[in-house]
């Protein structure tokens, strides 16, 4: 008897290891990629598998509760709203923050990689993860992200993520509330994610008017909450 317990002991602690290490190589082809150099906001009409490609940046803006997967290549970003159905698998240097009510998520890792403001429901440190292959710097995705400006999270709380998708270069963003009165402005390079604190602004209902070269660019509605 004591034998057959000590054979069951040792056969677990041979299989274990290997069980977790299953869990840093991932199955699943990405059903879109976003490619090296982009930033792409993420939205329930995206499939479910993404690949982020290196040097490039994703921002889940709604979470999706019916899960989804994401593959960060060394060098890539994902800014999150953090929702249980998600799992990320991260290569060294790879960066992984959330931007809104942190939840828990589950992370397969690589060591140097950032993970910041996260609770973990499976932290799993892998010596190496293996991807499905993506290719990151060619193609045009019928998912890309649509050109023009971009707001998230709007509704916001204490910061905002600007970004617009386009050739125009360095632009102006202005704030300005109802009754046109600009609350305040900042500098915005197109292509370039940027990010704003709206702690000093009051709750209400603001406009982000683009510039260039004194012409408006585009406007769109912003609220603050709190």
């Amino acid at each position: 008897m004591q034998r057959l317990l000590f054979f069951f002991a040792v056969t677990w602690f041979m299989l274990s290891p290997a069980q977790l290490s299953a869990q840093c190589i991932t199955t699943s082809a990405p059903q879109f990629t976003v490619l090296s150099g982009q930033t792409a906001v993420i939205t329930p009409g995206h499939p479910n598998i993404i690949h982020v490609c290196g040097n490039a940046v994703a921002y889940d803006t709604l979470g999706n509760s019916v899960g989804r997967e994401y593959h960060l290549d060394p060098g890539s970003a994902l800014y999150i709203r953090l929702d249980s159905a998600t799992t990320v698998f991260m290569k060294s240097t790879a960066l992984l923050d959330h931007y809104n009510d942190p939840s828990t998520i589950a992370i397969n890792y690589e060591v140097s990689s950032t993970i910041a403001n996260v609770i973990s429901s499976l932290l799993n440190l892998c010596p190496l993860i293996t991807f499905p292959q993506a290719i990151c710097t060619m193609g045009v995705d019928e998912f890309s992200m649509q050109r023009g400006l971009h707001l998230y999270p709007n509704p916001t709380v204490n910061e905002l993520h600007l970004f617009y998708n386009g050739n125009a270069g360095e632009m102006k963003a202005e704030i300005t509330d109802l009754l046109g009165r600009v609350v305040d402005e900042l500098t915005l390079e197109a292509n370039k994610p940027a990010t704003y604190s709206t702690a000093k602004l009051q709750e209400a209902v603001y406009f982000v008017t683009l510039k260039k070269d004194g012409r408006i660019v585009e406007k769109k509605k912003l609220m603050v909450v709190r």
